[in-house]
């Protein structure tokens, strides 16, 4: 099992030094283009299902969660063993969501302008 990290490209030297040391040692740092808050989140997610693509194509499985979610990775092993969920996305979907236009999680009319949601996965795992 392996875990990266998706992160901003630094905005300073020291954070660009702390990143590259982390990723000498580790091996574990995907950096994106993106701005690293709320409103870039769904970027980010892409851009983790991009880097995805290119370098795991190998691997029977893949997990995104927010670095405040704690997984039982020996549970989630289990039922990943014992279920069939090749072509699969496990998630827990939300349905009827009203878009929200204001607040610290708002979306901009130009960016969806609808006024609901489609089905889609609840973030953080």
């Amino acid at each position: 099992m392996a875990v990266v990290f998706m992160v901003r490209q630094a905005k300073t030297e020291e954070e660009e030094t702390i990143l590259r040391e982390e990723s000498e040692r580790y091996h574990d740092v995907v950096q994106g283009n993106y701005t690293d808050s709320y409103h870039m989140l769904s970027y980010k997610a892409l851009s983790s299902l991009i880097w995805v693509t290119r370098h795991c194509s190998h691997v029977p499985w893949t997990m995104h969660a927010d670095d405040d979610v704690l997984v039982d990775v020996f549970l989630l092993k289990k039922f990943l063993d014992t279920n069939d969920t090749r072509d699969s996305i496990l998630c827990y979907p939300w349905g009827n969501s009203s878009v929200r236009r204001y607040g610290k999680w708002c979306v901009r009319h130009s960016e969806y302008p609808e006024d609901m949601y489609p089905t889609y996965c609840g973030g953080g795992a």
